[in-house]
């Protein structure tokens, strides 16, 4: 297939820097490296934003690139 591009995902977080949801918000590659990317990004953990010295729940922007090496 030699499929090669970026999916942008918006992440939602908790407080903890736990992933709570996951949304796709580019144009989609196909071949499953859309779930692929959102399935892995659901795994990670953050550092929780900060407002004022305490932890928060926020959103952020992710890209998650997919590229072929030789």
């Amino acid at each position: 297939m030699k499929v090669e591009g970026s999916v942008a995902l918006q992440v939602a977080l908790d407080e903890h820097g736990d992933v709570t949801d996951v949304k796709e918000t580019s144009q989609p590659l196909g071949h499953g490296l859309d779930e692929t990317a959102i399935k892995t990004v659901k795994t990670w953990k953050f550092s929780p934003a900060m407002k004022s010295g305490t932890a928060v729940a926020t959103t952020i922007q992710v890209e998650v690139s997919f590229r072929l090496f030789n």
